[in-house]
């Protein structure tokens, strides 16, 4: 993996859990429901402009977020197995 691809994979993973448990606590306190969806607007909105444009190619940005944050919700990214 690229020093590039790298930092951009251990930044997202950062965000996203950050974005994860932002909306996490949002929803304990109010009782709103979020969705996927709705987890990747606020990390893109977050993003820098021109965010990884020289990193990313055949998947785009959104793809590979909304990955990351169906992979924590599910609890998938925690699976020890």
């Amino acid at each position: 993996m690229s020093t590039d691809r790298a930092f951009l994979a251990i930044d997202l993973i950062q965000r996203t859990e950050q974005a994860v448990d932002s909306v996490v606590r949002i929803m304990e306190d109010t009782g709103v429901t979020f969705t996927i969806g709705d987890i990747v607007q606020k990390i893109e909105r977050e993003l820098p402009d021109g965010y990884a444009a020289s990193v990313v190619d055949a998947v785009t940005l959104r793809e590979l977020i909304t990955d990351m944050v169906d992979s924590m919700v599910s609890g998938e990214a925690y699976d020890k197995n």
